[in-house]
């Protein structure tokens, strides 16, 4: 099926990458770890059949002679990767009857909404092995070790074949995330991914309206960006954290959550205690961070054992140090509570200052202009205190982590140069490689900054600026 063709539904979706500001490894062991969405995303455009039941079992005499289905097909196109993975129907109604019967993966009208696809399949090892097997049937020689690329074809098989069944379907794949950095793009890719199998099954259907926004820059003709209100958005997640643990065998949660979400969360115990929305967390977070890939390839699952031995051999040592990575978080979430509740202050006091200059201008009073009302003092103290606080809480973060053992000696080296210019950095993620995040104040220099970036340049790092929060989840209605 091409794109052209109009026998189709077409739907857009896109999820943020994150950063894990406090707790990585500590989350594992029931402690708070404060995430945060990036404006680095990955982007998941999906054209669907959309032949009926009635059209679909006319070209079908019998469920189990798929004669009239060698035509017929799902693709995957990796365009980052320069990727196109193709597979006939008939091939995985045959390899999945293996696992179980082929009449389950027949999509019917009666699945759409919430009905069938609430009900998240797992994916165990007998499952996990024919997909596997259905992948590599389709990989070129030169890929045929791409453990990274075998499993990403391995999710999308999972999800597609379990929330769409066997309709026919192209889906293309973009992304602005490195892989393997620890900056969510599996997270990412999971709920993206998600989202755009899940919309033409109707999870939209009963969005509120006011939650719809159009975006006139994001095409010619502008796109309706649609934000799925909670129901469907834990449907989702529950999706994308079934695609997660194919990637990492038992993630804590935490990643789906903040990549659909957005903004930033607390996370504890697989529950969400807290959070800011969206857009939001960059007004209430000031500043932005520097990421810096350390070119380092990373092994979560080494770095979580690792710990585990470490834990095991000084379990009263380490349990000290895992309550105070809990502690930097309660800390962290407390001081930009303050921060946005004298900043809402500030807002309101200022707007009432703009009203009453205005009033004297009309009457030929002298305003009030260059004086800070009291509210926009306070809030200018709670700044200044979240810009001394935050830094250290990085630098006493980062050091424990060291004494968890999952840092690195070039995560240390990105460290030392950032703090010779009054940085403060941490590792984000597992650990091991992978990246570091420094805050940047909102007030630094572009001297300053470009300086950082010439020396970590210089030392065989590569970084990027980007930005606390943004938009979780968004989707899109394509054209037909």
């Amino acid at each position: 099926m091409g794109w052209g063709d109009h026998h189709r539904v077409v739907w857009g979706a896109s999820a943020p990458g994150k950063v894990l500001l406090f707790g990585e490894h500590a989350v594992v062991y029931g402690m708070t770890a404060v995430a945060a969405s990036i404006n680095l995303r990955t982007t998941v455009v999906a054209s669907i059949s959309n032949k009926n039941e009635k059209e679909t079992m006319d070209d079908i005499v019998d469920p189990y002679s798929v004669a009239a289905e060698s035509e017929k097909s799902i693709s995957l196109h990796l365009a980052d990767l320069e990727v196109r993975l193709t597979w006939p129907i008939r091939e995985i109604i045959a390899a999945m009857g293996m696992w179980g019967t082929p009449e389950r993966l027949w999509w019917s009208p009666e699945q759409s909404g919430m009905g069938a696809p609430a009900k998240v399949v797992a994916c165990d090892d007998l499952l996990l092995g024919i997909l596997h097997e259905l992948v590599q049937d389709q990989l070129p020689a030169e890929l045929q070790n791409d453990h990274a690329l075998l499993t990403c074809a391995s999710v999308f098989l999972h999800l597609y074949l379990h929330i769409l069944g066997c309709r026919e379907g192209e889906v293309r794949v973009t992304s602005q995330l490195p892989t393997g950095a620890g900056l969510g793009s599996s997270a990412s890719f999971c709920v993206a991914l998600s989202g755009a199998l899940l919309a033409p099954c109707g999870i939209l259907e009963s969005a509120d309206q006011s939650q719809v926004q159009r975006e006139e820059s994001t095409s010619e003709g502008g796109q309706e960006m649609h934000k799925l209100w909670d129901p469907a958005l834990t449907l989702v997640n529950r999706w994308a954290f079934e695609g997660e643990k194919v990637i990492h065998g038992k993630p804590s949660g935490v990643d789906n959550n903040i990549c659909s979400r957005g903004g930033m969360l607390g996370f504890r115990q697989g529950e969400i205690m807290w959070q800011v929305g969206g857009q939001e967390a960059g007004q209430q977070l000031p500043g932005s961070i520097l990421v810096t890939n350390t070119g380092v390839g990373r092994n979560t699952s080494a770095m979580v054992a690792a710990l585990r031995s470490r834990i095991a051999r000084h379990p009263r040592v380490m349990e000290e140090i895992l309550e105070a990575a809990n502690a930097i978080s309660a800390e962290f979430m407390n001081l930009v509570g303050a921060y946005k509740r004298e900043g809402e202050g500030a807002k309101d006091g200022a707007k009432g200052e703009e009203q009453e200059e205005e009033e004297e201008e009309e009457e030929g009073k002298e305003g009030k202009q260059g004086l800070l009302s009291a509210a926009e003092m306070e809030v200018c103290a709670e700044e200044q205190d979240l810009r001394r606080r935050l830094p250290e809480l990085i630098e006493i973060n980062q050091k424990l982590l060291e004494c968890m053992g999952v840092s690195h000696p070039t995560i240390e080296e990105v460290c030392r140069i950032t703090a010779k210019f009054g940085l403060a950095s941490k590792l984000t993620g597992a650990g091991g490689g992978g990246c570091v995040l420094s805050w940047l104040p909102s007030d630094i220099s572009c001297d300053l900054l470009e300086s950082i970036k010439a020396e970590l340049h210089a030392s065989g790092f590569r970084c990027f600026q980007t930005v606390f929060g943004g938009e979780g989840l968004q989707l899109w209605r394509g054209v037909d």
